[in-house]
């Protein structure tokens, strides 16, 4: 299964649907921005991408508390044709970035930091065949800081599947912060997400029942705010995030070892 990139503060929002009706497919609008290191060096992961569908459109999806659990074939069914929303414009960006269909992702020229915690992040679509004119913004999270788990020193967290897994944090009073697991077995795909209010410091996910012990997968942590606006039959989310990084600078992507 694709991953993108992987990873809720509401402002304001312009709805551009005066239709009144229920809208009943879904895009998302993300912007990205992290500083971090890996061995010592300084580095930089920022861009934007667009998704005018349903990740999990051929998955099952459950709820439980803050947590999104799915359970998805391997391979999933190709996305459909891209919908026509015209020219996509994110700005409040360190460098303002544009779209076009098939929109997919992009990333500044000069790769740096985009955004900063607090900054206003504008996402605009001009309107086209499909998806009507729309207009949302979102807050700018920044980066938390992860005190736990721990990983090992292979960079591999260790998991229990009998039991929850408890994740603590500071530095995020902006927005939420997103736990993220998945793993794929043999042709299913599985992934667990929660969310959890970031200047509470920490959160459980209850339980990693729906991973196979013996076989390793994913985890990730990430600040993230996100709004929603109504557009035609879409509603659209926009999504900005910062992966969090440990004490020593490191993104909080870990190679999870389910047991």
């Amino acid at each position: 299964m694709n991953k993108l990139p992987s990873f809720v503060l509401a402002l304001a929002l312009a709805s551009c649907s005066s239709s009144g009706k229920t809208p009943t497919r879904v895009g998302e609008l993300v912007a990205y921005s992290t500083q971090f290191s890996s061995q010592g060096q300084p580095l930089v992961s920022a861009g934007v991408y667009v998704n005018l569908y349903d990740r999990l459109a051929g998955c099952s999806v459950t709820g439980s508390g803050s947590c999104r659990i799915a359970t998805c074939p391997i391979p999933l069914p190709d996305p459909p044709a891209t919908p026509e929303a015209g020219t996509v414009t994110f700005t409040g960006l360190r460098d303002a970035i544009t779209l076009d269909a098939p929109y997919l992702y992009d990333t500044p020229g000069v790769v740096r930091t985009q955004f900063g915690a607090g900054a206003s992040i504008g996402m605009k679509g001009s309107g086209g065949a499909d998806v009507p004119a729309f207009a949302l913004t979102v807050l700018g999270p920044g980066s938390p800081k992860l005190t736990g788990p721990d990983p090992d020193a292979n960079g591999h967290v260790h998991l229990a599947v009998g039991g929850a897994l408890a994740v603590t944090w500071t530095d995020a009073a902006i927005g939420e912060v997103v736990v993220h697991l998945d793993q794929d077995v043999d042709t299913t795909h599985h992934e667990v997400e929660c969310r959890f209010v970031g200047s509470a410091g920490t959160g459980s996910v209850p339980s990693l029942a729906p991973f196979t012990a013996g076989a390793s997968g994913r985890i990730e942590v990430r600040g993230e705010t996100q709004t929603t606006a109504d557009a035609g039959d879409y509603r659209l989310t926009g999504r900005a995030f910062a992966m969090a990084v440990t004490a020593t600078g490191e993104q909080a992507s870990f190679v999870a070892d389910f047991e």
